[in-house]
């Protein structure tokens, strides 16, 4: 009886020790299947960010065969004239706002390659249109009239202003500016990203074409680093 006994347990034990390797054979294999899965995600989401960036670079080239993609100014010198006017103008905070200048200019203009709009009013680095010019020249005199008389010294003499968005850097610098703050901008400690969306809601707005993915990719063709 108790040898029967003995070999019941044993059987037993036997059981309960196959049913636990099992088991843990089966969390093992669970594991595995995990970080397979994990290892699944993570190609798909390089895979993808592949297939975003041939598809960038297939634009670029297609820009580069139009003609397009080449600047018109340099990064470091376009740099030069909205710094040296933002001091002029007394500005703080300049490397935020020379950020978001520089992208304007760089999605506007083609870096200063077209200074007029090929169809439309649009004209300068900023591309900014005369009643928009107006309207701020209008607020800056109302609201902030020290800095209004700083952006009209920059005009040349009234006989040859007609025009003069379209090729005085320095006065096209001073009107973006004046844009942005009389639409109450703060561009301060903001990505590329965050910039582009200020960029497309105050200053594009909804009835432009401009959009914050293409924004992102013409700072890209162009190397500008924000």
């Amino acid at each position: 009886m108790k040898k029967s006994v003995k070999i019941v347990a044993g059987i037993f034990l036997c059981g309960v020790t196959t049913i636990i390797g099992g088991a843990l054979h089966m969390s093992s294999l669970g594991n595995e299947l995990n970080i397979k899965k994990q290892e699944i995600r993570k190609l798909e989401s390089e895979n993808q960010k592949l297939e975003d960036e041939k598809a960038r670079l297939e634009k670029s080239v297609k820009r580069l065969r139009a003609g397009n993609s080449v600047p018109g100014i340099s990064q470091v010198h376009l740099k030069r004239v909205i710094t040296s006017t933002l001091q002029y103008l007394g500005i703080t905070k300049i490397s935020d706002w020379e950020r978001l200048i520089l992208l304007t200019i760089a999605t506007e203009s083609d870096m200063g390659r077209y200074l007029k709009q090929v169809k439309g009013p649009a004209r300068g680095l900023v591309q900014v249109e005369p009643a928009t010019e107006r309207e701020t020249l209008d607020w800056l005199k109302s609201k902030r009239p020290a800095l209004y008389e700083k952006v009209k010294k920059l005009r040349v003499p009234a006989r040859l202003a007609t025009h003069e968005a379209e090729y005085n850097l320095s006065y096209s610098v001073a009107l973006c500016y004046g844009v942005y703050l009389m639409r109450k901008v703060d561009p301060s400690g903001k990505s590329s990203e965050e910039l582009a969306k200020l960029y497309k809601i105050h200053y594009n707005t909804v009835k432009g074409k401009a959009t914050i993915p293409g924004v992102l990719a013409k700072l890209s063709d162009y190397r500008v680093k924000i």
